[in-house]
């Protein structure tokens, strides 16, 4: 079984519930990484939906994919590897296009010059992609939410603002 069937399965038996990552992940036994990936490829398909509450996340599946996954409160045990039935071919299709595009998305190129380091923050915060950055020895790195693109700056204070330069991108 893969690791969004597995996903889609928790959302649909904790459907409506407000849950935090580390506790999805301790219960699945995933990493960080694989669950943002993961996580990413559900949003991007449609088969997956959230919203925030407070500090916590609440995940909603489509009727769809409720359908499919049980959204009911017993769901019923997950069949072994060779057991598994597969999706529904729109399912199918809605995943392969959204791991597609996913793949292909690069970060835009945030170089250029800024009144300050809060006009900076702005606009990293004002990108349609979910990202993280940090500060790293006087560098910015810029990384996607599914650890699929890391984009790092080098950051020149001067009197009149920030420089932003793009150094690498993986």
């Amino acid at each position: 079984m893969t690791i969004d069937h597995k996903l889609m399965r928790w959302f649909a038996k904790h459907q409506g519930e407000a849950a935090k990552e580390a506790d999805i992940r301790r219960e699945l036994g995933i990493s960080h990484g694989t669950f943002h990936q993961a996580r990413a490829r559900l949003l991007a398909a449609g088969l997956l939906k959230r919203r925030k509450e407070g500090a916590l996340y609440v995940y909603d599946l489509p009727d769809e994919a409720a359908a499919v996954f049980g959204s009911a409160g017993a769901s019923p045990p997950l069949p072994k590897e060779s057991e598994a039935a597969p999706a529904p071919p729109a399912l199918q299709a809605r995943a392969k296009q959204a791991s597609a595009v996913e793949e292909e998305q690069e970060l835009p190129d945030l170089s250029g010059h800024y009144a300050n380091l809060e006009e900076v923050q702005d606009a990293i915060l004002a990108l349609e992609q979910d990202v993280s950055f940090s500060f790293d020895n006087g560098d910015l790195v810029v990384e996607s939410s599914d650890g699929l693109h890391i984009d790092t700056y080098s950051v020149d204070l001067r009197w009149d603002g920030a420089e932003l330069e793009l150094l690498s991108r993986g």
